[in-house]
């Protein structure tokens, strides 16, 4: 909600007026003193900036500072970032820089600043200071990030074998940009401030530090003072610059379709504005009778066999000695109750658990789909690019508009999963899973969140392009079993439910 007008205006108003005050009181003490070496006024300091901005040599001053200490804060921020990626992703680089961040950050500068000026003199002092502030500030947010990636969407990542680029892209990088921003907010004032400090200590030509020490062996204190406004101002320029640039980017780094929907028909590109005509074609899509997928195009599973598959937590039973037959091409629907054990056995299926007895036949880690309970979606990304983010379609072999619109309208294609309801992201997430090439597909209570209608169309598409791929199922609802015209494996009977029939 924006702030209403007439309270901005009090606000300006309140903050020109604090300001005001204390000019006023910095002139009256000037007036007291009546020294212009101890202290001068405001309007004496003015006097002193209107004849520096008079000159060349003040803007070349200004300029030269800011390359200095923009460009150490460039450098700092890049190598921390990089090399934190890399300690990340291989320990024992984190193991050997570990020690040098932990005297990066306890060492004084001032420690670093006098080393520097006997190693390298005083031209880049304020480069390398920079550098030293920022990097260890960018390498630790980078490695925070890292680790904040999701456990699930990482989990759908191995299952759906995305490549590691795809994977650092889609997941590492969504996690790592927002500890990096809350980086750069910080360290932007700090390399500012330790780069002016050693400016000062090393004075080098066409910096702010030289002109402040020159000012101060002069005894110009109206130039101290002017000097140290523009570093102020300088400063606060730099600081908004880089928050204006991060500002932006969070608003358009996210979405590939954010400005357009990229709606292919003939190999030409439309707007919104032009989707009616495919708008037609996804509407007649969605009401035509299935039409099962060519068999020989589909993924063709050998028989699954489980054998004396136990799983334990905490010393308990979850299963015990379960064994299934579930042959190639068939459907099958795992009913039971919520605990029983049926996502567990999901995960082991997919790889993601391991179980503490017995063993799974047939199934190849490269050969499995899966819906998983909860949709599992890069909840920045457009949901037309989440559902055809594997598979065929992900390479162009199809229209993947079309095949959207199976399932959603074409008005959702360009939308963030992240504003997409409940059962929207599921059959998002049922397109992604029946899109890739697999023998076998889970499906963890795959209707969730689907009314009637929606849910005997979701299961209908599920039907068409099942092929000759194994179906596992899991489910509360018997009609579930019957839309999806699948084979029940009751999970009371089965060994899942370890309780059942147990109790006291």
């Amino acid at each position: 909600m924006k702030e209403p007008a007439c309270i901005k205006e009090k606000k300006k108003m309140k903050r020109a007026t604090i300001l005001l005050f204390w000019l006023l009181l910095w002139q009256v003490f000037a007036s007291i003193t009546n020294n212009a070496i101890l202290l001068v006024g405001p309007f004496q300091v003015l006097k002193e900036i209107l004849i520096l901005v008079k000159t060349v040599d003040f803007y070349t001053t200004v300029l030269m500072s800011l390359i200095r200490i923009a460009g150490g804060f460039v450098i700092g921020f890049l190598l921390g970032m990089f090399l934190g990626i890399a300690a990340f992703f291989k320990p024992i680089i984190g193991d050997l820089f570990s020690p040098v961040i932990s005297l990066l950050k306890s060492i004084p500068i001032a420690s670093f600043v006098v080393l520097l000026l006997i190693w390298t003199g005083s031209d880049y002092l304020a480069v390398y200071v920079s550098i030293l502030v920022v990097f260890p500030n960018a390498y630790l947010h980078t490695i925070m990030g890292l680790n904040h990636t999701d456990q699930k969407l990482l989990e759908m990542a191995e299952v759906f074998q995305m490549s590691f680029s795809k994977k650092f892209r889609y997941l590492y990088k969504p996690a790592m940009i927002p500890f990096l921003i809350t980086c750069m907010e910080v360290a932007v004032g700090m390399s500012f401030k330790s780069g002016v400090a050693a400016e000062v200590i090393g004075t080098p030509n066409n910096s702010f530090g030289e002109k402040l020490y020159m000012s101060k062996i002069q005894l110009n204190t109206s130039g101290v003072f002017a000097w140290t406004i523009v570093i102020i101002l300088a400063s606060y320029a730099m600081e908004k610059g880089v928050l204006y640039v991060l500002k932006r980017y969070k608003e358009n780094r996210f979405t590939l379709f954010s400005q357009k929907m990229h709606l292919a028909e003939n190999g030409r590109t439309y707007k919104k504005h032009e989707v009616t005509r495919l708008e037609l074609d996804c509407i007649k899509k969605q009401t035509e009778d299935p039409q099962p997928d060519n068999p020989k195009e589909a993924g063709s599973a050998p028989d699954i066999q489980i054998r004396d598959l136990s799983k334990f937590y905490d010393y308990k039973k979850v299963f015990y000695k379960v064994n299934l037959q579930l042959e190639k091409g068939k459907i099958y629907c795992l009913m039971g109750p919520s605990g029983c054990g049926k996502t567990t056995l999901f995960r082991i299926l997919l790889g993601l658990t391991k179980p503490d007895e017995g063993e799974i036949i047939g199934v190849k880690k490269r050969e499995i789909s899966a819906v998983f309970q909860e949709p599992r979606l890069l909840e920045d990304y457009s949901a037309i690019e989440n559902a055809f983010l594997f598979g065929l379609l992900s390479k162009n072999d199809f229209d993947e508009q079309q095949e959207f619109c199976r399932l959603l309208l074409a008005e959702d294609a360009d939308k963030s999963a992240k504003e997409l309801s409940g059962g929207m992201q599921q059959r998002v997430a049922i397109l992604r899973a029946m899109a890739l090439k697999a023998s076998v597909i889970v499906l963890d209570e795959p209707f969730t969140g689907l009314d009637e209608e929606t849910k005997r169309k979701t299961a209908n598409y599920i039907l068409e392009k099942k092929g000759n791929k194994t179906l596992i199922v899991s489910t509360h609802n018997k009609e579930d079993v019957l839309l999806l015209k699948g084979e029940m494996i009751d999970g009371n009977k089965s060994g899942f439910n370890w309780n059942y029939g147990r109790e006291e």
